[in-house]
């Protein structure tokens, strides 16, 4: 896996935890939130590639700056 994609996995994590806290619970119901099918975010969440441009859907339906995905956000809070 190269290393964008490795911090965009790490990211979509972080970001599913966030919807976790927000009470938005389990892989329907945030793929819902981040407006993709169920079996397109779980294929994520276990490894397979996310292209850019869906890269800047999944920034735009979190409401994450544009490139959020692609930085690594390690250490800092609400991801």
């Amino acid at each position: 896996m190269s290393e964008l994609q490795r911090i965009r996995h790490e990211n979509l994590l972080a970001l599913c935890a966030v919807l976790e806290n927000d009470k938005v619970i389990g892989t329907a119901a945030q793929a819902n939130v981040l407006g993709v099918a169920e079996n397109v975010l779980r294929a994520w969440l276990h490894g397979q590639l996310i292209s850019d441009g869906l890269a800047r859907e999944l920034e735009w339906a979190a409401q994450r700056p544009s490139g959020w995905i692609d930085e690594d956000h390690w250490g800092q809070p609400d991801a």
